[in-house]
């Protein structure tokens, strides 16, 4: 494995946008699951439309947090990826110390829920994703988290 101390010197515009992006959309996910928290009236006249926001932003959340562990695996981790789905990304996080065997047991429920948000059309199977989106955050940004502090100690 790369020794991470050299971060820095990393010259890739790709990776440096791939982390902004995974931290930005994380924190679009936050603030929407803040709002469907909230007992604000507007929330309560448009649960629907916040839910399937919410719903929206969680997928956008997996797919761009993915698309940056993929290359930092790649990049940093210097793992030669010959499958590039989620669950041999993940499985490849955890084969790096980067999630716990627990994590990835929790990763395999989001990567589900993430699959069937093409079913969020049915009202109980969108309210059941939206309730588990606030775990599904705690834990991407968890991950984040991980690599950041890994990067920069």
């Amino acid at each position: 494995m790369n020794e991470l101390n050299n971060y820095k010197e990393i010259n890739c515009e790709k990776f440096k946008r791939l982390h902004l992006s995974s931290q930005k959309v994380l924190d679009r996910l936050k603030e929407d699951i803040d709002l469907m928290a909230s007992n604000s009236p507007d929330v309560k006249k448009y649960r629907r439309e916040f839910r399937q926001s919410t719903i929206h932003i969680f997928e956008l959340s997996v797919n761009t947090l993915y698309k940056f562990l993929k290359d930092y695996l790649i990049r940093i981790e210097a793992l030669e990826l010959n499958v590039f789905t989620l669950n041999s990304v993940f499985k490849e996080c955890y084969t790096a110390k980067l999630i716990s065997q627990n994590d990835l047991e929790l990763i395999i429920t989001l990567i589900s829920d993430k699959n069937r948000t093409s079913e969020c059309y049915v009202e109980s199977i969108s309210k059941e994703i939206c309730a588990k989106i606030p775990d599904h955050y705690i834990l991407m940004k968890k991950i984040l988290d991980r690599i950041d502090n890994k990067k920069f100690n």
